[in-house]
């Protein structure tokens, strides 16, 4: 089974909810 790409929950996480806890902990937390 090939990796998902858009708009699909990663390691079982919400794909928006994950990305916002990666920028948060980059320390980049962008309001868009």
């Amino acid at each position: 089974m090939p990796a998902p790409t858009t708009a699909e929950p990663v390691e079982g996480g919400p794909p928006r909810t994950e990305l916002q806890e990666l920028q948060l902990k980059a320390g980049q937390v962008t309001d868009e």
